[in-house]
């Protein structure tokens, strides 16, 4: 008997030390996936800056074309993987193993998605050369961000099919915005937690 109990405690132990290596190992591909998604960010932002340079200074037709067409699938993407975090990884996975592990990373990443949505638009316009009452080859970014963030003062106007696409981009940016300000709200009782250390 003494040798059975002793067998068991060996044997509950081990489980123990599985499930926490288990556990571990968990964490570890988290923080992979989680470095590998930064590094995919990071050489978009890289991209969209190199097309945002080329754009300006290239004004061959194929080229700009080749541009807008990486804006839009870079559009497609972001679109994509916010409808996925939001919407139905809530509907896949059952409650309570939805969650975000760290909500600040999303809170910045959806701000960094805000504006590289400004920047693809942008250079879809600026590429597109569908906009009246531009300058320079900053108003079609300038344009952009003021319809991203609904304001949308008129001092340069769409022409042509662009107009759709403005639409398009007035709702994605409701659609950001509503996404941006839900993922800080629930950061903020976390946030809250880790000042008050006696709130549960």
């Amino acid at each position: 008997m003494f040798g059975r109990f002793s067998l068991a405690t060996v044997l509950f132990e081990t489980r123990v030390s599985v499930n926490q290596i288990q556990g571990a190992e968990r964490l570890v591909r988290s923080a992979r996936r989680a470095r590998r998604i930064d590094y995919y960010v990071i050489g978009w932002l890289m991209t969209e800056f190199f097309a945002i340079c080329l754009g300006v200074h290239v004004h061959n037709s194929a080229t700009r074309l080749a541009l807008a067409v990486v804006a839009a699938y870079r559009l497609f993407d972001i679109f994509q993987s916010a409808i996925n975090i939001a919407v139905f990884d809530g509907l896949r996975l059952p409650r309570e193993q939805h969650g975000i592990a760290n909500p600040e990373r999303m809170v910045i990443g959806l701000a960094a998605n805000f504006i590289e949505v400004i920047n693809c638009f942008g250079l879809i316009y600026l590429c597109s050369n569908r906009l009246k009452n531009v300058t320079g080859w900053f108003d079609p970014y300038y344009f952009s961000g003021a319809t991203q963030t609904t304001v949308g003062y008129g001092d340069i106007v769409p022409e042509g099919w662009i107009r759709m696409l403005v639409v398009v981009q007035a709702l994605f940016g409701v659609f950001f915005g509503i996404l941006l300000l839900a993922r800080f709200l629930s950061v903020l009782p976390a946030m809250r937690n880790l000042n008050e250390p006696g709130l549960p």
